[in-house]
């Protein structure tokens, strides 16, 4: 453990991780074991995110209070958390030691709906990476580096077509696919009692029965494939040698893509299967869970302080987890460094620009320009009716709750209100295509991102110092966009 920026220091010299090892007194560990938050807010404050800060990993249980009775009483140690918790430590220790060649790695990624057009697909507000490009760089970087990879995707096209071919799930109404898939010799075959001994060792009771009670019995009926009387778990797996790649399972049917973040459903026993596999017969020095996001976080369990019954536990044993993550979502990187023990390697978000608008709005945008320069008169009318009409079209007054009767033309504040919102959609910002890890954003897109980034008070800080036209000065959408102009003038120089 570690509580000062000093001690962060000194185990940077050594070259160790900060490995936080918690203890509550609020509570009794029998409370903790049996309670569905984990670690009161309190503990979790001081424990947990004031170490998280220190850049603490593996926040572990490792003591508590008999009775919960504070200060006042001795901490007892919880001796399978402990154990855990220097296991997980002796992996990491090894994974910075073991020779570069010798490392097995397995790589996971996401096969949202088992759909060959799904492969790699993240969470469509989360993620904004370019998986398969970015996994070919990271893969291509890896065999420069001296990792043991027999072969390498040459560009994202065929690590796709290989994925096709061999690295995604199968629906259960698909059982000749899977047949080919189990007879080609890339899949992982886990025979059925191999499996139900894995479940009953590392799967307390309880967490069994639920599992049962929602999927069936052991092996379940995702990916099973029977040959000879005898019945396997499937799992798909394109091997490169002591880097392997595999998707991650689905947490039930494929079409219920309602249950990807509902964290009261256990994992199916294929799913399992998978991890388990990787612990006992692949023996991952690291897992790299590829991409924002996957479900290894969204299991049933305690949001944090877990115990041997939560699922993230159950299934990341001790195997070091290592997840790229898009450096905009803080939300949900929380849950996945403190339930699956992951480490967070981010990434950019792609460069965001100025929406902008249609040909269609651009043109009532225009012709709001030129109602507003015009003197009273017959040709004002003319563009006010030509507004009100462009308005109907694009059926504006809706968005805007705009009162318009049937032969009414806007008036000057709706017409107003109308240009307002044309600017604010010009200036929504949007992400321009996917980031690829280790590419840096485009010449041409850095200065009108660094822009965005900046935001509204950079613009009002340049308004203080600059004069704005009278003609861009007319509401705020036409004095941000001059602003905008200026500020990128400025950064390029």
């Amino acid at each position: 453990t570690c509580h000062s920026p000093e001690k962060v220091a000194f185990r940077e010299r050594l070259g160790v991780p900060h490995i936080q090892c918690i203890f509550f007194r609020k509570q009794s560990i029998d409370q903790w074991r049996e309670s569905i938050e984990g670690l009161a807010a309190h503990e979790f404050n001081f424990q947990i995110v004031s170490q998280e800060i220190l850049g603490q990993i593996e926040p572990q249980i490792g003591s508590g209070t008999l009775t919960g009775g504070g200060s006042s009483e001795a901490f007892t140690p919880i001796p399978d958390r402990i154990e855990h918790l220097v296991a997980r430590a002796v992996s990491w220790m090894r994974l910075g030691q073991v020779e570069t060649r010798r490392k097995r790695i397995a790589f996971i990624y996401w096969d949202r709906e088992m759909g060959k057009a799904e492969l790699m697909r993240g969470s469509a507000t989360g993620m904004f990476m370019n998986g398969p490009r970015s996994l070919v760089k990271v893969l291509q970087r890896m065999k420069e580096a001296g990792y043991d990879l027999k072969q390498v995707p040459q560009d994202e096209d065929e690590l796709v077509a290989w994925m096709i071919e061999r690295g995604r799930q199968i629906g259960v109404w698909a059982p000749g696919v899977l047949d080919r898939l189990a007879r080609s010799g890339d899949a992982v075959l886990v025979p059925a009692g191999t499996y139900r001994k894995w479940f009953e060792q590392k799967v307390p009771e309880k967490q069994r029965r639920e599992l049962i009670k929602r999927w069936g019995e052991p092996p379940g009926r995702f990916l099973v494939w029977e040959h000879d009387g005898r019945k396997f778990i499937v799992i798909p797996r394109i091997d490169l040698g002591n880097v392997i790649l595999l998707p991650q399972p689905l947490k039930g049917e494929a079409h219920d893509t309602s249950r990807v973040h509902d964290k009261t459903i256990p994992p199916p026993h294929n799913y399992l299967a998978t991890y388990f596999w990787l612990q006992e017969e692949f023996r991952a020095d690291a897992l790299v869970h590829f991409g924002t996001h996957g479900t290894e976080f969204l299991l049933p369990g305690k949001p944090m302080g877990l115990s041997r019954a939560d699922w993230p536990d159950i299934l990341m044993g001790t195997m070091p987890n290592i997840n790229p993550w898009i450096i905009n979502n803080l939300g949900e990187s929380s849950p996945v460094k403190r339930r699956p023990y992951a480490v967070l390697i981010d990434h950019l978000v792609p460069p965001s620009v100025n929406a902008g608008l249609s040909d269609e709005l651009l043109n009532l945008h225009n012709d709001i320009d030129k109602w507003v320069a015009l003197e009273e008169g017959a040709l004002k009318e003319k563009f006010r009716a030509s507004i009100t009409q462009q308005v109907r079209d694009a059926k504006l007054e809706k968005d805007l709750h705009l009162q318009l009767g049937d032969d009414q033309l806007l008036s000057p504040d709706q017409i107003l209100k109308v240009a307002q919102y044309l600017h604010d959609i010009h200036n929504e910002t949007t992400p321009v295509s996917l980031h690829v890890l280790g590419e840096p954003p485009r010449e041409d897109l850095l200065i009108p991102w660094l822009v965005t980034c900046l935001r509204s008070r950079f613009l009002d800080a340049l308004a203080e110092v600059m004069e704005v036209p009278p003609g861009d000065a007319l509401n705020p959408g036409d004095r941000d966009k001059y602003l905008r102009k200026k500020g990128e003038e400025i950064l390029e120089l």
